[in-house]
């Protein structure tokens, strides 16, 4: 006959495993939801920078001093309306650099090939 004390052990096993897991899981839930949080915060910050900056020159400025930080941009572009032309506008420079710039010679040569597939 089966003895209770046999099957006590691999039960506590099992519910020690079984928590072992639901405590690793609510541990990596709550480490990605801290970074999600502080990302939220660095960009409500940015955000209400950019509100309170008086010229796109300034909000250039806190763009390339700060959004790198709260997203990991490599480079960006800032785009104002005019309203005389009802048109977007680039600003003439990115604004953070690219660290990888393709070169010009790849892009036509993507472009070729793709005609060269497509037509």
């Amino acid at each position: 006959m089966l003895d209770g004390s046999n099957l006590l052990a691999p039960l506590l096993l099992g519910a020690f495993v079984v928590l072992s897991l639901l405590a690793a899981g609510w541990w990596l839930r709550e480490r990605r939801l801290g970074v999600q949080r502080t990302s939220m915060r660095a960009l409500h910050a940015l955000s209400e920078d950019i509100i309170a900056a008086s010229s796109p020159t300034e909000i250039a400025e806190i763009l390339a001093a700060r959004l790198p930080e709260a997203t990991r941009a490599t480079s960006t572009n800032l785009y104002l309306f005019d309203r005389r032309n009802k048109a977007w506008s680039a600003s003439p420079r990115p604004l953070i650099p690219n660290p990888w710039p393709r070169p010009l010679m790849l892009l036509r040569g993507t472009r070729q090939c793709r005609r060269g597939l497509f037509s």
